[in-house]
């Protein structure tokens, strides 16, 4: 509904989603258990089920006495403490072997489709003190430093990393289009930026998110597509330059985040 409410009481699915979420940011190793031996499995609601079956499979949380969830009761301290103790006890699953960038190319069933960066708002800023940032699509940790140059930009979907000047005044725009200026920028005060459309530069392929890619990018940087423990909606894309021959250039090949890449890329191509 758009509240908070901090001081309303949990419920059993609200507590059991919340640790099943967490396990699998985490990267934790669960199971899925099966809900219709439970009495009241009806009475689970739709955005709850997974979280609960999540929850059950994987010892986190236990049923009630006379086979019952009781998705919808209050959860007590105690049994806050109980799903503490069964979550610590998660261990973290097992990593998967990435592909090679060659052997996903040659197996992929997806082709590359031209594409380019699309004109979107992001948003950018200086600080006045040191100040931490996380980049949560990359579980990458940044430290921006009041010296004029740091900014730190927000992205479509939130995630937050630090930039230079410089560069950002070649990628941005005011939201007006008009040219930025060091001194549009105000610490810690988020100002508009928008981005400079470049269509037709780009071509790039679809991985869908249970598949892991290695990819040595030309700058030297290892990436690894749909890596564990961070977001990728329903998978990351490979992107490369186009070619002097019209085609992919394969020799500059890097990934972007499938949670931002519909935002921000032109989508029109894509199978």
């Amino acid at each position: 509904t758009g509240a908070y409410a901090g001081d309303r009481a949990v419920t059993r699915a609200e507590l059991a989603t919340i640790f099943a979420r967490y396990a699998e940011v985490k990267g934790l190793s669960t199971t899925t258990g099966d809900l219709s031996a439970y009495a009241d499995a009806d009475a689970v609601a739709d955005w709850a089920a997974d979280g609960m079956a999540v929850a059950v499979g994987s010892g986190i949380l236990s049923g009630k006495p006379g086979s019952r969830l009781d998705p919808n009761g209050t959860a007590l301290r105690a049994e806050l403490a109980t799903i503490l103790l069964n979550f610590s006890k998660l261990t973290p699953a097992e990593e998967t072997e990435g592909l090679t960038l060659n052997t996903y190319l040659e197996q992929s069933e997806y082709d590359w489709f031209r594409t380019g960066k699309t004109s979107y708002t992001i948003q950018g800023k200086m600080v006045s003190a040191p100040t931490e940032v996380y980049n949560n699509l990359e579980d990458v940790h940044y430290t921006a430093e009041p010296n004029g140059q740091d900014v730190v930009l927000k992205g479509t979907g939130g995630e937050e990393w630090v930039t230079g000047l410089e560069k950002v005044m070649k990628t941005y725009t005011k939201a007006d289009g008009s040219a930025l200026t060091a001194e549009d920028f105000v610490a810690d005060t988020y100002i508009d930026l928008k981005t400079k459309a470049e269509p037709d530069t780009n071509y790039a392929m679809f991985i869908p998110a249970d598949v892991q890619v290695i990819v040595e990018t030309s700058w030297g940087d290892v990436l690894t597509a749909n890596r564990p423990q961070v977001p990728h909606g329903e998978g990351d894309y490979l992107v490369c330059a186009v070619g002097e021959d019209g085609q992919p250039n394969l020799a500059d090949v890097w990934v972007v985040n499938g949670a931002t890449f519909p935002n921000t890329y032109d989508m029109t191509n894509a199978a």
